[in-house]
């Protein structure tokens, strides 16, 4: 995806900002983003005490902001802990290569791939989230 093929996505989002907390749309975003049912209630929770009006403006934000020009410019090393997706059905490697295409530009990256994970990692592979923290942390 690119920020001009993201650009309508963003835009029907800002033009109707409550459908994106429609149900059963985000019944189903959630399920894509946590596992556990009582984690996917947190971030209803989280959702719902949020002003929406912020949340609908960085989301679409970050859907349109491309930095991937400056990345080949970062001289601090970064450390990337991205899912597999394997629990939505994300064929092997997929997340690979989009995650590493993606920030190929920045030599400093190191990859830390989380399995069985969805977006929140912390929650779905907790264990995993932080062994990758604490071997990032004394650098």
């Amino acid at each position: 995806a690119t920020p001009a093929s993201l650009q309508p996505v963003a835009d029907s989002i800002r033009a109707n900002p409550q459908a994106m907390f429609d149900e059963p749309r985000y019944s189903q975003m959630l399920k894509g983003m946590v596992q556990s049912d009582d984690h996917q209630s947190l971030i209803r929770a989280w959702g719902h005490a949020s002003d929406r009006t912020v949340v609908v403006n960085a989301m679409a934000d970050d859907m349109t902001l491309d930095l991937r020009p400056g990345l080949g410019a970062i001289t601090t090393p970064l450390t990337l802990i991205y899912p597999d997706y394997a629990p939505a059905g994300s064929p092997k490697g997929v997340s690979d290569t989009m995650y590493r295409g993606a920030y190929a530009p920045d030599k400093t990256m190191s990859f830390v791939l989380a399995t069985g994970s969805l977006h929140f990692i912390m929650f779905d592979q907790s264990a995993q989230f932080d062994a990758a923290l604490d071997k990032f942390l004394p650098n």
